[in-house]
Parts: C-alpha cells; sequence; structure tokens
C-alpha cells in the first residue's frame, strides 16, 4: 500500500479518508462510531438494497455496506467507488449512508474455501466464499428463497438474493451443490458471533454437482431401527432417507 498519509476529508469532518476495506475492518467499533468518511474501489459481492445490504470486497478484505437509498441501482460483478462513512456495527466495522459510482464490470473475485471452525472465528466477515454440501431443506423469508446447506461440520443457511424465484427451491432440495456468497455473522444478544450465513447473489453462483434423486420414493426403504447407526458410506450421508409404518 501507499506509504503517503490518509487524505483529510473536506468540510467539518477532519477525520482522514479511509481507502480500503482492511482499514475500515480494523478500526475499533468505538473508532468506527465516529464516522469516518470513506472512498473505496471494490467490486459488489451482494446487492440487496431492498434489505439494505450490500457486500463489497477490494484488493485488501470485504466490508458490509449499507446505502443511503433501498432504490440504488446495484448489481453483483460490478465495480464500484463507494462513498460513506464508518459505522460500529454490530459486529465489526461498516460502512453506511453509502452512495456508488458504477466504474465498470467484474471480474469477481476468488473466492476463498474456509472450514465452518474457520468461518466461526469472524475472520472472513464479508468474504466472497465458496462452500460445497447437500441442500438438507428450504423456506423464504420476505421474497428470499433460504437453502439450508449440509457441509461436513455443520449446516449453513444460504438466503439467495431475491431475484432468484421461490420456484428453484424444488432443483436444488436434496441436490449436492458448490455456492458462492458473501459471509455474514449471526450473533447472540451479548453480540457474540454463533452462526454464519451466506448471501448468494445469482443463479450463477449456483452450481449442482449432483442432481437430487429424480424420484425420493424410489429410494430403498430403510428400518427406523437402523437409523443414527455407525454407517461408513459417507456418499448418502446428509440426503434424503425413506422409512415406512404406521401413524
Amino acid at each position: 500500500g501507499s506509504a503517503m498519509a490518509p487524505e483529510l476529508s473536506s468540510g467539518t469532518n477532519s477525520l482522514p479518508v479511509i481507502e480500503t476495506a482492511r482499514a475500515v475492518h480494523h478500526l475499533s467499533q468505538a473508532e468506527a462510531g465516529r464516522g469516518y468518511p470513506v472512498r473505496l474501489k471494490g467490486v459488489v459481492t451482494y446487492s440487496d438494497p431492498r434489505w439494505w445490504m450490500i457486500f463489497v470486497q477490494d484488493k485488501t478484505d470485504a466490508i458490509f455496506v449499507a446505502p443511503q437509498s433501498s432504490q440504488v441501482e446495484i448489481r453483483p460483478g460490478q465495480r464500484v467507488e463507494v462513498h460513506g462513512v464508518t459505522a460500529a456495527g454490530d459486529f465489526a466495522p461498516t460502512v453506511t449512508r453509502a452512495t456508488f459510482t458504477i466504474l465498470t464490470n467484474g471480474p469477481m473475485p476468488k473466492p476463498a474455501q474456509p472450514t465452518l471452525g474457520e468461518l466461526l472465528t469472524g475472520q472472513f466477515d464479508c468474504r466472497w466464499v465458496k462452500l460445497s454440501g447437500i441442500v438438507q431443506s428450504f423456506s423464504e423469508d420476505d421474497g428470499h428463497l433460504i437453502l439450508y446447506l449440509r457441509i461436513r461440520e455443520g449446516i449453513i443457511p444460504a438466503f439467495l438474493a431475491p431475484t432468484i424465484p421461490i420456484s428453484e427451491a424444488s432443483r436444488f432440495l436434496d441436490a449436492q451443490i458448490t455456492m458462492q456468497g458473501a459471509i455474514a455473522g449471526q450473533l447472540n444478544r451479548q453480540g457474540q458471533l454463533v452462526a454464519v450465513r451466506l448471501f448468494v447473489p445469482d443463479l450463477e453462483a449456483i452450481h449442482v454437482d449432483e442432481p437430487a434423486p429424480a424420484d425420493p420414493f424410489a429410494l430403498t426403504t430403510q428400518k427406523i431401527g437402523d437409523l443414527l447407526r455407525y454407517n461408513p458410506d459417507e456418499e448418502n450421508m446428509g440426503h434424503r432417507i425413506k422409512i415406512a409404518g404406521t401413524i
């Protein structure tokens, strides 16, 4: 990076202008709450202005950005210049009251491939990542399809952008897929990181590695008494099963 001193902002705010995502993220929450002016360039990895959510990643790190207006027209893959101010955030510093200048298109960042344990450290907060697993179930929240992805270490909810139809859920259920998206934390009442969520921008960020069986009722019937016992067959671990009995 440059050895030059940070540029001072104009107007009444004499705090230095912050120009990288890493510099924002490395502020303490108290410092971020002072409202440092921000001017940084990066690629939009997820955009949902209706939920006041935009993730931007540059060469140094990634950051959560709250737009000044929910009507902003920003799409994933666009390289933008962000103007805003820092805020403490619920978990880590963020950029708020942001406006955007569209510069060009992409490319998207190279995705990190962390484990769930690494994600729960918080070091990948807001970063563009790649996760693979089995879609075990789905739900819907305010026009957003949520896929519950079973990875080796646990389950991660993946929130799909509202541009992705809810009807897509059926083709993902019980499929082995690889998804790319921006990571965000889920906090308890004390503000501690207890889980993570993935925010997926579009269908291009989802790849079906192995489709679900066409007819789940054609699966071999398993005895209820055989469930939850040791099974060395990892290939079917996490997939749907079929049982039969009397209610």
